[in-house]
């Protein structure tokens, strides 16, 4: 039996390390030889004659179809392979401990052609590493009753491999470093707990796609949780009573910004063409000390669908960046560090359940509310689109497209509206407002400085008109679009509409299709006529 190349690179340091201290040592590999269930302690079971025993260097294969039961502590050994070069094992644990030591693996469907199980319903998996699925092999990981995965890296379906996580019961994985899905799919019900210590990532690499159903238990990370991360495909869906937690761990030192404070929850992040779906529903929640990215670097993509549950994001500032956010609670396309925008395309769509927001931040991408509650301090709008049946605050428009309704329908501003750079586009199909043509309600002030576009395909017949802009409040229209003065005409699909900032109840935007030039004439002679033929009598 022959250990994969990829950890013979990895182990070589401790390897010379071995032959300089015990020149006579030599690595023993013990070879499952029963078809099983048996019990892993029985020397019987081996080949040559066990259990696995002798520390660093020597390894255990269950590879023959067999299946081992471990049902208290074993022996130290360094590697164990479940599933390897080709070959199928099961291992099942229902207690005891697997031994960590420093450089001490196990992997489950190792190698191309490989298929391994993992039953874990009690004890410990306390290896330094766990590979599920790895260098084309395919590998399972049944996690329930009382076993823990722990040591430092859970990794799932990585290089070429694929793996398979039902977490169910109190099954929990408890690392001290990064739970890595690659190339996986994976779903937790009942009381399950994944709780990382560094990094949780639900796809990652080109070409590797990873989905997780998410029913209910927890998922919690104090660095980076990160959904379609450099290059992959990453679907997460939470749902029932789930919980997903990125928790900011503070050292104590106001000088010190630690990576947990430095990072967040991100859709869509590291690498190029990657992309991250996040969907609750449910009474599910999500929360971070730190915020959420959707759509962090250059054509990722990040998509949030809420229709339901609880999402809760903060803006972080820690004291060393002298009071000012690192990072804002809910950020909707990344500006890059030269200055450009995340490109890919991105969309927060809020139709159920609340989220509860400090700043929200919308470079690229959608954010469109038809539901739920929305809750924030402060919204800053750069780019992209809002659309919104109601928008809770005052809305300062600093670039983008502010897209009112649903096709065609109502917004409402509860505040003032600001237009200061971007445009205001507004669909007509018809002739009543919200049902026909968008309508912007703004029960505040409105000011106007950027472009006004329209579309649809209806044609306005002659003395139509659309109340594109309900001003509620008492002021007049400050300002204008770009180009559209008071009394101006806008041609849409052939036909004039006049413009006035004093329709409606006077301080309403109004467009009123107008006759053509061709007909005013007409009208116009034909009037002259009726003033000839009066003056003839």
């Amino acid at each position: 039996m022959t250990h994969s190349p990829m950890r013979y690179l990895q182990l070589v340091s401790a390897l010379l390390v071995g032959f300089l201290t015990c020149a006579s040592a030599s690595a023993v590999d013990f070879n499952w030889n029963v078809a099983g269930p048996a019990d892993w302690n029985d020397g019987a079971n081996w080949n040559p004659a066990g259990p696995p025993s002798g520390g660093g260097g020597n390894a255990a294969f269950v590879n023959n179809g067999g299946t081992a039961e471990i049902s208290g502590d074993i022996a130290d050994i360094q590697d164990i392979f479940v599933g390897d070069a080709g070959g199928t094992g099961t291992l099942n644990q229902s207690a005891g401990n697997t031994f960590q030591g420093t450089g001490s693996w196990m992997f489950v469907g190792q190698d191309a052609g490989s298929v391994g199980t993992y039953n874990l319903s009690g004890g410990t998996q306390g290896k330094d590493r766990l590979y599920v699925g790895q260098d084309g092999g395919t590998g399972t990981l049944n996690l329930s009753g009382s076993g823990v995965v722990g040591g430092g890296l859970l990794i799932v379906g990585v290089n070429g491999g694929s793996g398979t996580v039902a977490i169910t019961e109190t099954g929990s994985a408890q690392t001290s470093g990064n739970v890595e899905f690659h190339n996986a799919s994976m779903s937790m019900t009942d009381d399950g707990l994944i709780d990382s210590g560094n990094e949780v990532w639900f796809g990652n690499g080109g070409g590797n796609s990873t989905t997780a159903d998410i029913d209910s238990g927890v998922v919690e990370a104090d660095t980076w949780i990160a959904i379609g991360r450099d290059g992959a495909t990453g679907v997460v869906n939470l749902s029932g009573d789930a919980v997903m937690r990125k928790v900011a761990v503070n050292d104590g030192d106001d000088g010190n910004l630690t990576n947990s404070e430095r990072s967040f929850i991100t859709l869509g992040g590291v690498g190029s063409g990657g992309k991250g779906t996040l969907n609750i529903s449910g009474n599910a929640i999500v929360e971070s000390d730190t915020g959420m990215t959707v759509g962090e670097s250059s054509n990722n993509t990040g998509i949030v669908n809420q229709s339901g549950g609880t999402v809760t994001v903060h803006d972080w500032t820690p004291a060393v960046e002298g009071n000012q956010p690192f990072g804002y609670s809910l950020t909707i396309g990344t500006e890059l560090q030269d200055g450009s925008q995340n490109t890919g395309d991105n969309e927060y769509v809020l139709s159920g359940g609340t989220l509860n927001a400090e700043t929200i931040v919308l470079n690229h991408g959608l954010f469109k509310k038809t539901g739920g509650v929305l809750n924030f301090t402060g919204f800053e709008m750069n780019g992209g689109t809002l659309s919104a049946d109601v928008f809770p605050s005052d809305l300062v428009q600093d670039g983008g497209t502010t897209s009112p309704g649903n096709s065609p329908g109502t917004m409402t501003i509860t505040g003032n509206y600001s237009l200061n750079s971007g445009d205001l586009f507004m669909e007509i199909e018809g002739t009543g407002a919200g049902t026909g043509y968008d309508q912007l309600i703004v029960t505040g002030d409105v000011s106007l400085a950027g472009d006004l576009t329209l579309a649809g395909a209806y044609v306005p017949v002659f003395g139509e008109s659309f109340t594109l802009i309900d001003n509620q409040g008492s002021n007049a229209i400050s300002g204008g679009f770009t180009g559209l003065a008071e009394g101006s005409t806008v041609v849409f699909n052939g036909v004039g509409l006049s413009v006035s900032y004093l329709g409606g109840d006077g301080n309403d935007f109004v467009l009123t299709a107008v006759p053509e030039p061709a007909a005013l004439a007409l009208l116009a002679i034909g009037s002259l006529g009726w003033i000839v033929r009066r003056r003839r009598r």
